[in-house]
């Protein structure tokens, strides 16, 4: 696995585009609480209670209708996948304290938001264990709308554990193309998304 860090604009011809975000116009804000269960062995499962103001779509759909959508499930800060139904499995949480987080959003991929903030329950969860070292970090500075890196292309193996640090002088979307890993960084602050490298392939 290879992994392609030069600077300039990504595509998005083989991924869905995700937006900046949408206000709330139903009858009512659907409430979101989030239980989280399981363990390492069997899995953690993710549980929200969604109110009936909102109705979940199909990923064949990307046409924005008021009430309808999927949501973002985000931990630590990071989006890792769209779910389209209340529930979802995960097969492994790095040990520590994680947040998991559940965020309503539009078929268009825009985030529901209520006054400007998303729509979204959230749990903290301490899952036992030791946190492993990351098997390859990668340091990413954006400024002055360049991209800095030690390298342009690093090499991964197949299951490593890989750590991507960004600091930008922007607000920015982080997107790990093939994983849709997904991570806002604010302006002037340090980003970091970890995941385990499991598609062979160049990003």
């Amino acid at each position: 696995t290879s992994m392609d860090m030069e600077s300039g604009a990504h595509d998005h011809e083989d991924a869905h585009e995700h937006g900046e975000g949408r206000e709330w116009t139903g009858s009512a804000v659907p409430v979101v609480v989030r239980t989280v269960d399981g363990d390492n062995t069997i899995g953690w499962t993710v549980t929200a209670d969604i109110g009936d103001t909102f109705q979940f779509g199909t990923p064949d759909n990307m046409v924005h209708e008021d009430g309808v959508g999927h949501a973002h499930l985000v931990i630590d800060g990071v989006v890792t996948q769209m779910i389209y139904e209340p529930s979802v499995t995960i097969d492994r949480l790095e040990p520590g304290v994680r947040m998991i987080e559940i965020r309503l959003a539009s078929s268009d991929h825009s985030d529901y938001l209520v006054d400007g903030e998303f729509i979204a329950g959230m749990a903290m969860v301490d899952v036992p264990g030791e946190v492993t070292p990351a098997d390859v970090m990668v340091m990413v500075t954006f400024e002055n709308g360049s991209v800095t890196t030690e390298s342009d292309r690093v090499d991964v193996a197949v299951g490593d554990i890989v750590e991507i640090v960004v600091t930008s002088d922007v607000t920015e979307e982080i997107d790990i193309h093939g994983y849709d890993i997904i991570a806002d960084v604010a302006a002037g602050e340090t980003a970091t998304l970890r995941f385990h490298a499991e598609i062979p392939d160049i990003f």
